[in-house]
């Protein structure tokens, strides 16, 4: 576990708010959603957001740390402000919430996935489009 000191350090050193580096630090640096590593490259270094689990505008902001979660920008978005406690009002717990938002995210990206797939190979059947 890394200590505040650490954190406090690292954050301002490299200009991170320090409530959202100990987002990407129990993350691992991971958007929570995908996986998707943002120490990867610069796009997704520059891509992190912190997403509500229960969105604010549903009062998920008075939880604080307990609702937010590193995410990036296109998972974010993709969750936008679905309520996991609509779905399922008896959870309680951070994990609990992030099970469910993951869950609802991950079946949104197979959809945009089969989208794009489709949209790929009908662009290449046409040929306005050439697969690198």
């Amino acid at each position: 576990m890394t200590d505040d000191d650490t954190i406090a350090r690292f954050a301002k050193e490299h200009n991170w708010h320090p409530d959202f580096l100990a987002l990407l630090v129990e993350s691992n640096w991971c958007c929570v959603y995908c996986g998707r590593s943002f120490m990867a490259d610069h796009h997704l270094y520059f891509a992190f957001t912190h997403d509500h689990l229960v969105p604010s505008s549903k009062d998920g902001s008075k939880d604080g740390q307990h609702n937010l979660v590193a995410a990036c920008d296109s998972c974010n978005k993709l969750k936008g402000k679905w309520n996991p406690l609509e779905a399922n009002p008896g959870l309680t717990t951070k994990a609990e919430l992030l099970k469910v938002c993951r869950e609802y995210v991950s079946a949104r990206l197979l959809d945009r996935e089969a989208r794009v797939g489709k949209a790929r190979a009908a662009a290449e059947a046409l040929g306005l489009w050439l697969a690198p």
